[in-house]
């Protein structure tokens, strides 16, 4: 049996394994001693390899090209020159019928690499004549890199994933570790174990609220609410660090002439819960030595210009509130898959909202390098 390193290829943890190969098929996974997982894995990169072994559609396409001549048809296996010839002609026909933009292409933030994503928007551009190349990390990671950009001035994350298990205090804000992210609910169970205290703010009851010192059932739909109001407590209770926001920020009077309209109470019923728990909230996270927080994707990311609007106020407090200088204080921003960012700057972007900080695009979205 052979050992083949590897990174885990699901999500953005990075961790280090070996797959297991015998008579070469890919029968198992160990994980091996990586920065992040230290040994372990989690039941994605444990069991996630047995996809490649599917006889019927996935591996026969790995290694062969095949064609479903039509809607519901059985796919047939074909020879690489008939493939490209019937991908050419069937491209070709309905460029001509109905112009470039009646084609659109995807990449993948997790599968082929940054390679072939670039040659593909490339192809796109150049040879089908339209910017319609996309990817699922438009939806998710843009948003909350142009959210980061424009506020704390980094797309990337502010503290490492072996640190959390240091932190004195970590928030999880719409975020759950142990499903998204298995081995970093790891860390933060130890931290739980080496003192730190953890609040949890989620419509949800997830896995980490079991052990949480403070769990905030909110309503969906009321993030901006009730960070809004986390701040108001923080400002209104003089524990925000007045000399590091004159020093590094920018509009903070502008800011609190809106903040200071959301007291606890004038949100209560929006978000739901006790006015009296995002008082405890806020002076729990604002008094720990090093605070974390983490805070997951949500579906409005997808609105083109709210995500600005949400990921700002977030960034914001975030900045006003953590004490900076600590290694083990600041926002660690996962990902769902292993290579989202390297996607949007080989150039997967069909609009400029996002890719003006996150690939340093110019607004429009077409990559400079493709042109």
């Amino acid at each position: 049996m052979e050992k083949h390193m590897a990174v885990c290829p699901y999500c953005g943890a990075g961790c280090k394994l070996n797959l297991l190969v015998d008579d070469g098929m890919v029968i198992g996974a160990e994980g091996i001693d990586g920065v992040t997982n230290e040994g372990e894995l989690c039941l994605k990169g444990l069991s996630g390899f047995d996809f490649i072994n599917d006889t019927k559609i996935l591996t026969p396409r790995i290694l062969h090209p095949m064609i479903r001549r039509e809607k519901g048809g059985e796919l047939e296996r074909v020879t690489w020159d008939e493939a490209l010839d019937f991908t050419a002609q069937r491209l070709t026909e309905i460029k001509e019928k109905y112009g470039p933009d009646a084609i659109m292409l995807t990449g993948s933030s997790r599968g082929p690499g940054n390679e072939a994503n670039f040659v593909m928007q490339k192809f796109t551009r150049a040879c089908i004549g339209t910017n319609n190349i996309d990817n699922c990390a438009r939806t998710c990671h843009g948003p909350s890199v142009i959210g980061l950009m424009d506020t704390v001035g980094s797309g990337a994350m502010s503290v490492s994933i072996p640190n959390l298990e240091n932190a004195d205090l970590i928030m999880l804000f719409g975020y759950n570790p142990s499903a998204s992210h298995p081995i970093v609910a790891r860390r933060i169970v130890k931290a739980k174990e080496k003192g730190a205290k953890i609040i949890v703010v989620d419509p949800r009851s997830i896995e980490t609220a079991r052990i949480a010192d403070l769990y905030i059932q909110i309503k969906n739909g009321c993030n901006l609410a009730f960070m809004n109001a986390f701040a108001n407590v923080i400002v209104s209770e003089n524990m925000h660090d007045k000399a590091f926001i004159d020093a590094h920020t920018n509009g903070f009077d502008a800011w609190w002439e809106t903040i200071k309209n959301y007291t606890p109470e004038s949100v209560a019923e929006v978000c739901g819960c006790d006015p009296d728990d995002i008082r405890k909230a806020a002076r729990m996270y604002a008094t720990a030595p090093n605070s974390v927080i983490g805070w997951g994707y949500r579906p409005h990311h997808i609105l083109p210009r709210r995500d600005r609007a949400l990921h700002g106020h977030r960034g914001r407090h975030v900045a006003f509130q953590h004490r900076p200088g600590g290694r083990q204080a600041g926002s660690p921003r996962l990902r769902r898959e292993s290579h989202p960012r390297p996607e949007q700057r080989a150039g997967l972007l069909r609009h400029g909202h996002v890719a003006e900080s996150s690939a340093g695009l110019p607004e429009g979205g077409e990559p400079r390098d493709a042109r």
